[in-house]
């Protein structure tokens, strides 16, 4: 649209790489300084400072090019597809601009492999949360006629000259232990199953992509069986996230879980999405299961830290 190619026109930022990992970032769209921790809408300039005043340092020197608008990297297509799902959305309340930039806006979660998903996401699936006001709305249009976004050759643009009616594609089959700790949103494309780690970067990859805030979280080891009480106390539980016990397989390769927080505009607080999921209510396998954890009434949210 002319207006994100107005603003990207009008943007120029720099950045000083400074002893112990430290760095300046300045912007300036055309002779205002922007800064993203006063900025009270998401704009290029803002998007770009925040983005580029957090980005892991290795991503200051390389990613992957830019492949739909005139940019040096996949940072411009990210930066425009997200201002494209943040104004085009109806949300109404609309998310607090502060999480936009913290869960919205971002392009990778940990250190999985950068790729440039979001401009194929939104494509495919922002026709779904058009028009919808409540973030619970737009997650039951992705996930409800039997998970839906799983059939992934079913979406395509107007344009598209594809032909697909044999090309049947589903995602989706889950497969405990099959992922590794960190998993980017194409490997779960490409590999077209995965385990709770890979639905969870899937759903909230495809949630950011039509505009509603979303992260990822989970435990990384459950308190439970071998792995129960303190790492002082029992040594399974620092060999927990290294793989499990000796030729352990399936769930107890970790014996973690992941699974995905959105932001419920209606009722400004985080909603949790069990992964693999076929519901949009919150409730999951493991409420009620431990006498001091979450249960079904809980609030997720505030188990994390903003």
């Amino acid at each position: 649209p002319a207006w994100i190619s107005e603003q990207q026109r009008q943007c120029r930022c720099s950045v000083d790489l400074l002893p112990g990992e430290e760095r300046r970032v300045e912007c300036r769209a055309g002779a205002e300084t922007v800064d993203w921790r006063s900025s009270t809408e998401l704009t290029w300039c803002s998007s770009r400072h925040f983005l580029l005043s957090h980005m892991p340092s290795f991503d200051l020197h390389f990613l992957p090019g830019s492949v739909s608008v005139a940019g040096t990297s996949m940072l411009d297509d990210n930066i425009a597809f997200a201002l494209m799902a943040w104004n085009a959305s109806s949300l109404q309340p609309r998310p607090p601009p502060k999480l936009a930039f913290a869960y919205l806006l971002p392009y990778a979660t940990y250190h999985e492999s950068r790729s440039n998903w979001r401009p194929l996401f939104f494509a495919k699936f922002f026709k779904l949360a058009a028009g919808l006001s409540s973030s619970r709305e737009v997650v039951k249009a992705l996930i409800g006629n039997n998970l839906q976004l799983m059939n992934w050759t079913h979406f395509t643009w107007p344009g598209y000259s594809g032909q697909t009616p044999s090309n049947d594609y589903y995602l989706g089959p889950f497969a405990s232990g099959s992922t590794p700790p960190v998993v980017s949103p194409t490997d779960f494309i490409a590999y077209g199953y995965g385990s709770c780690t890979g639905w969870a970067k899937f759903l909230s990859s495809a949630l950011k992509a039509v505009g509603v805030p979303a992260r990822e979280v989970g435990s990384p080891c459950w308190n439970t069986v071998e792995f129960a009480g303190l790492a002082t106390e029992n040594p399974n539980v620092s060999i927990c996230w290294q793989g499990g016990l000796p030729g352990a397989a399936g769930g107890k390769y970790l014996n973690n879980h992941n699974w995905v927080e959105y932001w419920d505009n209606l009722a400004a607080s985080w909603r949790f999405l069990d992964v693999a999921t076929s519901s949009s209510e919150e409730n999951t396998w493991f409420c009620g299961e431990f006498s001091n954890g979450c249960t079904c009434a809980s609030n997720a949210g505030k188990a994390m830290r903003d």
